[in-house]
C-alpha cells in the first residue's frame, strides 16, 4: 500500500528530473506549444514574402505603366489636332508614340512572366524546362511521369522556378553540360530530381537562389532537399503536393 501511495510523488520526481536534465523539450504541452509557434512563424514569413512580391508587382504596374499609358493617351488626343495644323511633326509624334507602346508592352510582358512563365502554356511543364536546358546550354535526359490529370497552376509554376533554378545553377556552377530531370507523379505528391555528374556542391555558401526553392516549396508544403550525388554530383530533390488545397466549406445558414 505504501508503494502504491508513493506512486504519484515518483511520478512528479520523474517530471522534475526529465526537466532539469533535458529542459522544457519533455514536457509534452511545451513542446507542442513551440512547434505551433515555429509553425505559425514560418506561415507568417511565407505570407509577408507573398505580400512583399504583390507589393512589388503593384508597385511596377502603377509606377512604370500607368504613367506610360497616361501619358500615351493624352498625346493621342492632343495629336488630332497636329494632324490637321502640322502633317509633319504629327508624323513625329507617331513615331515617339510607337516606341512608347513598345515600350508599355515590353513591361507587361516582363509582370506576365513573372506571374506564370508564358512557355509553360505554350510548351507545357516538361517542355518548358527543356527550353530552359537549351538556353543554358545542357542537354537534358527526360524521365517524366505526370499521368492526365492537370497539376494545379500553383503546384506548376512552384515545380518550374524550382527545377529551372536547379539547372541554372548546373550550368553556372557543375563543370558539366549534362543533367537529368525527372518528374514522378503519385495521387497526392508530385517528386522532381534534377540531377548532375558535376563538381557537386561541396563547401559553397546556399545562395539567393536556392533559398529561394526551398521558400517556394515550403509556401506549398512542400521541401526542397540538396545533397551530393552518388558517385558525384548534385541532386536537387523537390516534394510537393499534387492536388490543389481543399476549401474550407461554409457553414450551414
Amino acid at each position: 500500500m505504501a508503494a502504491l501511495a508513493l506512486l504519484p510523488l515518483r511520478g512528479h520526481l520523474q517530471r522534475l528530473l526529465d526537466r532539469a536534465l533535458y529542459g522544457a523539450a519533455r514536457d509534452p504541452k511545451v513542446a507542442v506549444a513551440r512547434l505551433t509557434g515555429e509553425l505559425a512563424a514560418s506561415r507568417q514569413q511565407i505570407v509577408t514574402a507573398r505580400e512583399e512580391e504583390r507589393s512589388r508587382l503593384r508597385r511596377d504596374l502603377h509606377d512604370e505603366l500607368g504613367p506610360t499609358l497616361a501619358g500615351l493617351s493624352m498625346q493621342l488626343g492632343d495629336l488630332r489636332e497636329v494632324v490637321e495644323d502640322d502633317p509633319r511633326t504629327a508624323r513625329d509624334r507617331l513615331g515617339h508614340l510607337e516606341s512608347a507602346a513598345r515600350d508599355a508592352l515590353d513591361g507587361v510582358r516582363r509582370v506576365t512572366r513573372e506571374l506564370r512563365p508564358p512557355s509553360l502554356d505554350e510548351l507545357g511543364l516538361v517542355g518548358a524546362l527543356a527550353d530552359v536546358a537549351a538556353h543554358q546550354g545542357l542537354a537534358l535526359e527526360v524521365r517524366a511521369d505526370l499521368g492526365v490529370a492537370p497539376l494545379p497552376p500553383a503546384v506548376e509554376v512552384a515545380t518550374y522556378r524550382i527545377a529551372a533554378e536547379a539547372l541554372t545553377n548546373t550550368a553556372r556552377h557543375a563543370d558539366t553540360d549534362r543533367a537529368c530531370l525527372e518528374l514522378c507523379r503519385t495521387r497526392d505528391e508530385l517528386r522532381l530530381r534534377v540531377v548532375d555528374r558535376g563538381v557537386g556542391s561541396g563547401t559553397r555558401t546556399p545562395g539567393v537562389g536556392i533559398q529561394s526553392m526551398r521558400e517556394r516549396a515550403a509556401e506549398l508544403g512542400g521541401h526542397v532537399e540538396i545533397g551530393d550525388t552518388e558517385g558525384g554530383g548534385t541532386t536537387v530533390e523537390a516534394r510537393l503536393p499534387a492536388l490543389a488545397p481543399v476549401a474550407p466549406r461554409e457553414p450551414s445558414p
